[in-house]
């Protein structure tokens, strides 16, 4: 029940009668455990179809979850919103076979992800576009142009994949208290990408790997040269830096 409890504080949804009136009730206003909602079911002879209840508020509930504007939320994450909204629409138009809307929609849409260096949703759409304009409307320039982009967005993400797997690795052993001794290999590995890579997410990842790292071996003299070299980095980037380049907590 903490589920649909969670969703529905993000959704616009609101379940006017029936069935799914009674459990949004017995969720979010009595706040009744699922066993408790289970028995309410039975008193009211409708046990039998509380599963299909509880799955139709759920979808229900999270459809509201994607006509929210977020005002409330930091301009960051309506940003980031406002592209998978597109990016899911892009999507729709162009497997409906609304070819001409749906390639509009994603060039747009690229765009303005480029400009707020959302990778994953150029990467996913460029590809829609190649395949448009190598099967559907053959034309070599547009062709080459997206799959330019589909190269870098790709080139970017791996590295930032990587970047964040050895971190969180490296975060995961230190909790559990396992051992680190296969980190050096890795973090060498990252040191030689970012010779040319000077992303801000990668090379956050990046710094912050080393410093934690140091850290827990007591290298403080590194410390002290990663943390200025990392500050000298993002305090030379024209861009807004989102506040977690300063080393306040994770970005998705």
């Amino acid at each position: 029940m903490e589920v649909l409890r969670d969703i529905a504080k993000l959704s616009n949804y609101r379940p006017n009668n029936g069935l799914k009136l009674e459990l949004f009730s017995l969720t979010n206003e009595q706040h009744l455990g699922r066993l408790e909602a289970v028995e309410h079911f039975e008193k009211l002879g409708k046990k039998g179809q509380f599963l299909v209840v509880y799955k139709r508020l759920k979808d229900a509930l999270l459809e509201g979850i994607i006509d929210d504007s977020f005002k409330h939320l930091p301009n960051s994450i309506q940003i980031k919103f406002k592209l998978w909204r597109k990016h899911l629409q892009t999507k729709i138009l162009i497997l409906a076979g609304r070819k001409i809307a749906g390639v509009k929609l994603a060039k747009e849409t690229i765009t303005l992800a480029e400009k707020h260096d959302r990778f994953e949703v150029i990467q996913s759409l460029c590809k829609e576009l190649i395949h448009h304009y190598s099967l559907v409307q053959s034309d070599f320039q547009k062709f080459h142009k997206y799959q330019t982009k589909l190269n870098y967005a790709s080139a970017i993400l791996y590295d930032e994949i990587k970047a964040s797997s050895v971190y969180f690795d490296l975060v995961l052993c230190y909790n559990k208290g396992k051992d680190i001794n296969h980190l050096p290999k890795a973090i060498s590995e990252l040191e030689l990408i970012a010779v040319k890579n000077k992303h801000y997410k990668f090379r956050y990842y990046y710094y912050s790997i080393i410093n934690f790292y140091c850290q827990i071996t007591n290298e403080q003299e590194e410390v002290i040269h990663n943390n200025k070299t990392a500050y000298q980095f993002f305090s030379k980037q024209e861009k807004v830096l989102p506040y977690i380049a300063r080393f306040a907590q994770i970005f998705d």
